[in-house]
């Protein structure tokens, strides 16, 4: 369980949740979580083009480090697509996108399996 939340970035009390979703429901219980709350304001190509830009230093999009960080990271998506996200939002698509790892204020390996 410790490591599966490791690698889903989840902290103890989601871990625990999605536990018992699947041994109530299976994958289909988990799978229906998707259709909760409102859709998201960025469609496939936003997401697709902000994974690129992530990819990539965030130089190239104006900032003065190489690393990019969550603040400079709300502000690319609410310049380049006029949204603006909760940081808790912004977390779950980075998280999404599978590219926490790029973040600098990314959680460490440490911290995560405390």
């Amino acid at each position: 369980m410790r490591e599966v939340a490791r690698r889903l970035q989840l902290g103890p009390a989601a871990a625990r949740r999605y536990e018992s979703l699947f041994a109530a429901g299976g994958a289909e219980a988990i799978l229906r979580l998707n259709d909760v709350g409102r859709r998201s304001a960025l469609d496939v190509r936003a997401l697709s083009w902000l994974t690129s830009a992530i990819k990539h230093s965030p130089r190239l999009h104006g900032f003065e480090t190489d690393v990019w960080s969550r603040e400079q990271l709300r502000i690319f998506i609410e310049r380049e697509f006029g949204i603006t996200y909760s940081p808790s939002h912004l977390n779950r698509i980075v998280r999404d996108l599978g590219l926490s790892h790029r973040l600098a204020d990314a959680p460490s390996r440490r911290g995560t399996e405390r």
